[in-house]
Parts: C-alpha cells; structure tokens; sequence
C-alpha cells in the first residue's frame, strides 16, 4: 500500500517532466538518496550506526551491498528504460514478473518447495496485473524488443535483490532496516557517480532540487522508505518468495490511491485486476 502511495505521489512531481525521459532516472536518484538520509538518521536516533559501518566490514554487509546494486541501478535502470522503449504498460507487466522469478530461483538456489496454491496464486496475480496493463501496452513500437530484454533485466534483478536479502538477513546481527540503510545508500552513490553523470542528469538533478518538485519527492521518499521498511521486515520474517508477490500488490492499490489523491475514477476493469491481484498474491503467500 505505502510504494503505491510512494508511485501516485512521484508521478505528480514528474509530471512536469513527461517529455524528458531521464527525469525518472534523476527522480529515483533523488528519492534514494533522501530515502537513504532518513535511513542514516534512523540509525544515528537508534544509536547503532557504528554497527552499521561495522556491517558494511562483514561478509553480510557485502551481499546488502551487492543487493542495493542488484535492486537499484540494475533493477530499476532496467524498469525506467523498459517505459522509454516498451510503454508504461508492458514495463508494468514485466517489472511485476519479479516474484515468479523469485520463486524460480528459490526452487535453484536454496531447494525451497512450493504449493500448487502459491504457483496458482502467483499465476492470478500476474495475470490481474498483465489485464490492468494491456490497455497501455505499445505493441507497435519499433523498440519492443529493446525495451523487452530492460524489462527482463528488471525482473531478474529485483527478484536477486529479495532472495540475496534474504540471505544477508537470516544473520541475527543484521536487522532489516540495517540492511535497508546500506541497499539505499548503494542504489544512491551508484545512481550518482555512475547513471545521473552518463545520463547528462547534473542539469536536471540541480533544477528540480531548486524548484517545489522536491517537496513533492520527498514525500514519496518517505511513504517509500516506510514501504520499503515494511518489504524488508517481511523478507526477514516470511521468506523473499512469500513476500515478493504481496509486494507487487501496488499495482492494484495504486487505483485507490489515485482515487483518493488525483480524482482518478477507476473503471470496472481496473477494480477488478485489482481485486485479482491482491487475491492472487495472498493466495501465493499463504502456506
């Protein structure tokens, strides 16, 4: 509920920006980087940022780090040029095949089974989200294929980024908002010294820092940080195959959100993808 809050509140801060296609990148460079202030601040207030710098010298902190790159700027570079080449709707579609990714390599690398129900609930959920994107889908595009194998880099790197969480989390002496600090902190200097400059993005990045847009982000950083808190927490306490595709409910609860927050009137077809998606994914994360 909270990354669909984060989603409707960051596509009214760029909807000044929809004609310029690095503004995404730039927003998420931005929206990371106070994500990871108030995360740092979080530990300062709980007094255990020594242990996190501590962290980051174990074995632990290397695969969070690994996972911030694998979640940030392999994920969701992979997510904003799938929108640039393939459209809004398939990008939707491919970035939500995550969880079955997930549940693929979970079966490969740790031998986790699974339930006739969870492949049957994943099944619905995804096919609830493919419905809620078929009507924004650009099938005529001369980039499909482009934009196709981002969307693939996408999936397969935000499902990587929950399983090695995982795996970094089952220690006692990481806490998921540890482990959270250092994926944001990573997702924020690599998008800085490596994206935004190849991009061009200084430019940008300098002018919506100077204008009200960001008021506007860093709202969304906030419900998203309190997102991704929860995902992280859940990860820990249920397994990244459980968790993942509760996450991609956001797809269906951004319809109530942007009811609530833009006036945006749901058709019948948007309900009912919702309601798929979020019976699919309690489906699949249930025992």
């Amino acid at each position: 509920m909270l990354w669909a809050v984060d989603s409707v509140i960051l596509s009214m801060a760029l909807a000044p920006y929809e004609m310029i296609w690095m503004a995404p990148v730039v927003a998420t460079f931005i929206h990371d980087s106070i994500s990871a202030l108030i995360l740092i601040l979080l530990q300062i207030a709980k007094k255990k940022l020594g242990q996190l710098l501590h962290l980051l010298t174990m074995k632990e902190g290397r695969w969070l780090i690994f996972a911030g790159l694998l979640g940030g700027p392999v994920g969701m570079s992979g997510y904003v040029f799938c929108i640039r080449y393939a459209g809004p709707g398939l990008s939707a579609v491919f970035s939500c095949l995550y969880p079955a990714f997930g549940l693929l390599l979970s079966f490969l690398l740790f031998h986790e089974r699974f339930s006739k129900r969870q492949i049957l609930g994943l099944i619905l959920s995804l096919s609830g989200v493919i419905a809620l994107s078929a009507g924004s889908a650009q099938s005529d595009n001369s980039n499909l294929l482009i934009g196709l194998v981002f969307g693939l880099v996408c999936a397969l790197g935000w499902a990587l980024e929950g399983l090695v969480a995982q795996k970094s989390t089952e220690s006692q002496m990481v806490s998921s908002d540890q482990a959270l600090t250092i994926r944001q902190i990573t997702s924020s200097i690599t998008f800085g010294l490596i994206l935004v400059p190849l991009l061009d993005g200084w430019p940008l990045t300098s002018q919506i820092i100077m204008s009200p847009d960001l008021k506007v982000i860093a709202l969304a950083a906030i419900a998203g940080t309190a997102s991704y808190l929860c995902y992280y927490k859940a990860i820990h306490l249920i397994g990244a195959s459980k968790a993942m595709p509760l996450n991609i409910t956001y797809s269906g609860w951004a319809i109530v959100f942007s009811l609530l927050l833009l006036g945006s009137i749901p058709t019948f077809l948007e309900i009912a993808a919702a309601i798929i998606i979020l019976a699919g994914a309690l489906m699949c994360s249930s025992k």
